[in-house]
């Protein structure tokens, strides 16, 4: 899954920092860049990019890393990739909190 359908998926439409995101990303559909497999590092640079050079706030950038750290810990585990994190389960957990204020149990 790439960043754009992520973020439509987990926060289109809802009323968190994460949504606002997700709306002004929708609202730019045609031009918002797609990443695809792997490369975290350099999508992750390239959407930045594109956010800044789209005049983003700095809340918004702020919100954009939260999101994508999120993401990339997603689908790093959905793909099985090993190593870099110890307990992803617990990292995505406390940002969906950070991000969303709901604690799911």
């Amino acid at each position: 899954m790439n960043f754009y359908n992520f973020m439509m998926k987990n926060y289109l439409g809802t009323d968190m920092p994460g949504g606002d995101l997700a709306k002004d990303m929708w609202e730019d559909k045609e031009k918002f860049p797609r990443n695809g497999v792997g490369k975290y590092v350099a999508w992750h640079k390239l959407i930045r990019s594109y956010l800044v050079e789209n005049e983003a706030c700095d809340n918004c950038l702020e919100v954009f890393e939260k999101c994508w750290e999120e993401y990339e810990l997603n689908e790093r585990k959905r793909r099985g990739a090993s190593g870099v994190l110890t307990c992803p389960l617990t990292v995505v957990a406390v940002l969906h909190i950070e991000l969303t204020g709901l604690l799911c149990i």
